[in-house]
């Protein structure tokens, strides 16, 4: 198996998306989103929203196996969908900060930048001052 990898269960009555590193022993949590949230949208959102955000932190984080992979067609949406994940995490930050949540949010960030000007000039200007920010609190 390929590290760092998800997992993805449901608990609590949240649906949660866990990361785990090849240096760590269990997977730790990275994303929670309550089932009213994702059951408010029609199943094929829901899929496509989820299935965007797993195959699009996999492309980032296996690169290499990812690579040559024409995205072209969902690259404007994909963008789109990372900031919101970014902007969602970021909300998230809230009930606790920790530097891996900080870095994975660098990461999406970046990558949404890539094509969408709005998050670009957030991860240029916004995302520094709040990240500085958050590592004091």
């Amino acid at each position: 198996m390929h590290e760092p990898y998800l997992a993805i269960y449901v608990e609590d009555g949240a649906l949660h998306i866990a990361k785990k590193l090849p240096t760590e022993d269990i997977a730790r949590g990275i994303i929670e989103v309550p089932l009213k949230q994702v059951t408010s949208d029609k199943f094929d959102e829901a899929a496509r929203k989820l299935g965007g955000t797993v195959l699009g932190l996999f492309k980032l984080w296996h690169k290499k196996d990812f690579e040559g992979w024409d995205d072209s067609n969902i690259l404007e949406n994909g963008a789109i969908e990372d900031f919101s994940v970014a902007l969602y995490l970021i909300d998230r930050l809230s009930q606790g900060c920790s530097e891996d949540r900080l870095r994975l949010i660098d990461e999406i960030l970046g990558e949404a930048a890539t094509s969408n000007v709005v998050a670009a000039d957030y991860f240029q200007e916004d995302w520094p001052l709040l990240r500085k920010r958050l590592l004091r609190v």
